[in-house]
């Protein structure tokens, strides 16, 4: 909406480029809302994406259309929110109910079962036959799940490596690849923390891709609930995220010269050295 409202305000012709660092401050937002905006934009044929140039607008601004937000999304992200960090925080019992779950938040029924099918659909809650929901035992602490979730991750990432069908894909490890030595040379000047976290997660999930196993795809393919913020505190080292980048380059170049043992190896240690610190 405020690409749209942006545009018809300064009565933007079609073939007008449309920046994300233009418009990432122009909103004072990071580029990857801005970029999931365009994206948008080009699916319902507002804006052209053109390779390595951009995005242009592609209407005229009297043909614009109108979007709309989507309320009851809106709802049920914010209840799903609310739910973790109350677990979290250990306001909530191991075993709540419904009605108890719509006072406390006050949100009726439909965004609350909604939101509710997803923590089960991510193995968080679960329904409890007669009574409401239960919380599947879990450490109660971000940082406690958060270190499940690198143990689970280094039994499973340095295996796919090994696996017999493991088939890369050569230009897409060259493009990952260029991406972590663009990102080591922003770390000082152009620096944003949300590409850095959907760098880092597009080269992990293709790396499980390549793995030809259904069973290893449907294992690491799973949201954590510590979600996105954990991940963002721990980018706020640049020294680390160098490390991890570096580290990314390695585990490429060994993928892509056929050293699966070594690349197996890295990996392993990759993991481990992300992993959280008990002080």
């Amino acid at each position: 909406m405020q690409v749209i409202d942006l545009a018809r305000e300064n009565g933007l012709r079609i073939g007008a480029p449309l920046k994300e660092s233009v418009l990432a401050q122009e909103f004072s937002v990071s580029r990857t809302p801005v970029r999931a905006a365009l994206r948008y934009l080009t699916e319902i044929g507002a804006v052209k994406h053109i390779p390595q140039r951009g995005y242009f607008l592609d209407q005229e601004v009297t043909a614009l259309p109108e979007i709309e937000v989507d309320a009851a999304e809106t709802t049920v992200r914010s209840v799903y929110n609310q739910i973790v960090d109350a677990y979290f925080s250990g306001e909530l019992s191991d075993r709540v109910s419904v009605a108890e779950l719509m006072r406390r938040f006050d949100i009726d029924r439909q965004p609350l079962q909604e939101a509710l099918s997803r923590l089960s659909a991510e193995g968080f809650m679960r329904p409890n036959p007669g009574y409401g929901w239960v919380f599947v035992p879990l450490k109660k602490s971000r940082e406690a799940d958060t270190e499940d979730m690198h143990r689970f991750r280094l039994v499973l990432e340095p295996a796919l490596l090994l696996e017999p069908a493991f088939e890369a894909d050569s230009g897409q490890i060259a493009m990952m690849r260029a991406k972590q030595v663009a990102l080591i040379e922003k770390l000082g000047t152009d620096f944003d923390v949300a590409e850095v976290f959907e760098a880092n997660e597009e080269l992990h999930v293709n790396l499980t891709s390549y793995c030809g196993s259904r069973y290893f795809i449907n294992a690491l393919d799973f949201p954590t609930p510590s979600g996105r913020l954990d991940e963002y505190r721990h980018y706020q080292d640049r020294e680390r995220i160098r490390q991890a980048c570096e580290e990314h380059i390695a585990i490429l170049d060994a993928v892509s010269a056929g050293e699966m043992q070594r690349a197996s190896n890295l990996m392993r240690e990759h993991i481990l050295s992300a992993q959280p610190k008990n002080d």
